[in-house]
């Protein structure tokens, strides 16, 4: 019996994070931008909701790459990102959570734009 070999290549870790960059980054100023046109018209809960969730997507990614740099034993900036992010929430602060959210995603696809 002769085993058949896709030709369609999986997704490896480099396509995988080629896509996962710009879509983090995409979703974090859709976010912001929809919670900001949401608070200029007045929808204050729509508006907050959206900025949570640009808040909350960051944290994930956050909170992994301060464990991986744990991990290599060095602490960097993320862990700041992660405690700001945290603390926006908590003390209700959401447009300044997904300003955060955004400028830790552009750093990011910048810094991986840099590297390729």
């Amino acid at each position: 019996m002769v085993a058949l070999r896709s030709s369609r290549k999986s997704w490896g870790f480099e396509q995988w994070h080629s896509f996962a960059e710009p879509a983090f980054l995409a979703f974090t100023i859709a976010a912001l931008i929809a919670g900001s046109i949401a608070w200029l018209t007045g929808t204050t809960t729509f508006a907050n909701a959206c900025w949570i969730s640009g808040t909350v997507v960051a944290i994930g990614p956050a909170a992994w790459w301060v464990v991986a740099a744990l991990r290599r034993g060095r602490v960097g900036v993320d862990v700041i990102a992660v405690l700001s992010l945290v603390g926006t929430l908590l003390i209700g602060e959401f447009v300044a959570g997904a300003l955060i959210a955004v400028m830790l995603a552009t750093g990011r696809t910048l810094d991986a734009a840099a590297t390729r």
